[in-house]
């Protein structure tokens, strides 16, 4: 039993999860219980995967398709929901992929986020440059961890046109 006063409650989360109110509240004791003390918290998330050369198109690693290494993965606050990065969207975390085309971004808090894949010269995301997520949390422990694998293929050629005649054929440096 704790005497009539005032304490300080404090919530001491867990790693890998953060808190939409404040960690401390101050509560006065009159007697001796005390209802009604909610703290609300999230899991962060943690988004896995690997970036490789997807050779057959089919949107899945096969065998033989390898890693690709040094691409930089970016993960914007799509504030406003709409799938491109704004000037008001900020960069939450950012990864390079290692020499076997792993990349990991961690500590991304739930909500609406855009995923930026930098790909190398001549080549492109099957994605697309821009891959928007709605990152919901789990209430599971460990159950934190979102796969996303991202085939990157050749960039096809640049057509030229003129009139509607095609001219020439290139692929860009």
């Amino acid at each position: 039993d704790l005497a009539p006063g005032t304490y300080t409650v404090v919530q001491i989360l867990p790693p890998g999860y953060a808190s939409v109110t404040p960690d401390a509240v101050t509560v006065s004791l009159e007697n001796s219980s005390l209802d009604n003390i909610n703290f609300s918290t999230y899991a962060l998330l943690d988004i896995v995967g690997v970036i490789f050369k997807d050779l057959d198109g089919n949107g899945r690693q096969s065998l033989g398709e390898v890693g690709q290494p040094d691409v930089l993965v970016e993960i914007f606050d799509d504030v406003n929901a709409n799938g491109q990065i704004d000037i008001s969207d900020t960069l939450l975390e950012s990864a390079l992929s290692d020499i076997q085309g792993n990349y990991i971004l961690r500590g991304i808090s739930p909500g609406n986020r855009i995923l930026r894949v930098n790909t190398p010269a001549g080549m492109s995301s099957s994605e697309g440059e821009f891959v928007p997520l709605m990152l919901l949390s789990s209430g599971v422990m460990g159950g934190n961890l979102r796969n996303l694998n991202l085939p990157l293929v050749e960039a096809p050629p640049i057509l030229c046109t003129v009139g509607n005649l095609i001219d020439a054929k290139f692929n860009p440096a």
